[in-house]
């Protein structure tokens, strides 16, 4: 596992090259096989994603080894899908002088799904990989930038296990930095993992 794939999507996000970027990553952050992303595609290397035949035209996709022969196949999953088409939307008309338009699309992973969190009548609720509500879990949009719904999600993968979560929940979704364990009090971050051993203070160190 090198999450090349997952650090490559989200620089380019970030450093707001493009909007509609298709580069398909594994649950695990690698490349998968299939890439299509800008018009073309190729059979990726899963650690590098570069390309280990030609490249075709994405309407020629269906020549490469790596393809998928299925007549249900579609490329873009349904959450991209609709992030991508609005994305090429928004970089088209950046490109001809609107520099802010008011568009949102569903949050997606960089594994196709469904992201941690939707936006839903001025609220930020969690959701599954399915775009499911996760209920119980929702905030205010101004928390945007606090929200991971990690906690909220990782409730959802305890029950799909048939294990207990033992961890508290804040109502956004997130975890609560304090938890206890018979009593005594630690830390933990924001995925849920322990960052100290058991302590007195009345509040955890940001």
């Amino acid at each position: 596992m090198t999450c090349a794939c997952s650090k490559e999507v989200n620089s380019i996000i970030a450093l707001g090259l493009r909007s509609d970027v298709s580069l398909h990553c594994s649950s695990n952050g690698n490349y998968e096989t299939l890439q299509c992303d800008d018009g073309l595609c190729w059979c990726a290397d899963y650690k590098t994603g570069l390309p280990l035949y030609s490249i075709v035209p994405e309407k020629m996709m269906n020549l490469l080894p790596c393809y998928q022969d299925d007549d249900s196949f579609q490329y873009l999953r349904e959450c991209e899908s609709a992030a991508v088409a609005t994305g090429r939307i928004k970089d088209f008309l950046f490109k001809h002088g609107t520099k802010f338009s008011n568009m949102d699309s569903d949050r997606c992973d960089f594994d196709g799904s469904y992201g941690k969190f939707q936006v839903v009548e001025n609220q930020l609720r969690c959701t599954w990989k399915d775009r499911s509500y996760i209920q119980g879990y929702a905030t205010q949009l101004s928390e945007i930038n606090n929200v991971t719904c990690n906690c909220a999600r990782d409730s959802i993968i305890f029950k799909l296990s048939g294990k207990i979560q033992r961890l508290e929940c804040q109502g956004n979704g997130n975890y609560a930095k304090k938890q206890f364990s018979e009593g005594k009090a630690f830390c933990v971050d924001s995925d849920g993992y322990p960052t100290t051993g058991f302590i007195d203070l009345d509040d955890c160190p940001e």
